[in-house]
């Protein structure tokens, strides 16, 4: 029993350190990452989607929200600015600014 709990205890550790510091990584560290743009503006709704909050723009695009917390905004219309980049499948925005828009 006790080499059992020994060998869980090695695993779990073994996989924290593999994992641990790729969940630590940034964006541009992601598998897929392409950068879109340096600076862009987008205006859209804020949005509780299945990969978390989102702005749907009014052109169809989706882009999933990182860097600041909207949720409180969930629903309103907004202009964003910020780095927009794309590590597949979605475009994500990394939230410099953001007001309320009209």
């Amino acid at each position: 029993m006790r080499k059992h709990l020994a060998v869980l205890i090695l695993t779990v550790f073994a996989l924290v350190a593999v994992v641990g510091p790729a969940a630590a990584r940034g964006p541009k560290e992601w598998p897929g990452y392409k950068a879109l743009s340096d600076s862009s503006t987008i205006t859209g709704v804020v949005a509780n989607t299945d990969d978390g909050l989102a702005i749907k723009a009014a052109d169809g695009k989706e882009y999933l929200v990182h860097g600041k917390d909207l949720s409180a905004m969930v629903g309103k219309k907004v202009t964003v600015t910020g780095k927009i980049s794309q590590p597949l499948p979605k475009n994500v925005v990394t939230v410099e600014s953001v007001k309320e828009a009209k």
